[in-house]
């Protein structure tokens, strides 16, 4: 075999994608991986983390003292 993933040297499995070409369509030449968007819970704890980080420091910037 002169190309594919017996091929491989550049990169990983996780980065290789070999997609299947309709000769005869066409309309599939340019392909990419398909990637999962689904998020995980390590995701929506950061953003959670982001967010409340971010709220605090604005609110400690914004504080003004009492009765000044």
């Amino acid at each position: 075999m002169r190309f594919g993933k017996s091929k491989l040297k550049l990169f990983t499995d996780s980065e290789y994608y070999e997609g299947h070409i309709d000769l005869t369509n066409g309309a599939d030449w340019n392909q990419t991986a398909p990637i999962d968007t689904k998020p995980t819970l390590e995701d929506f704890k950061k953003t959670v983390s982001d967010y409340l980080a971010w709220e605090v420091s604005n609110l400690l910037r914004n504080n003004k003292p009492l009765g000044k």
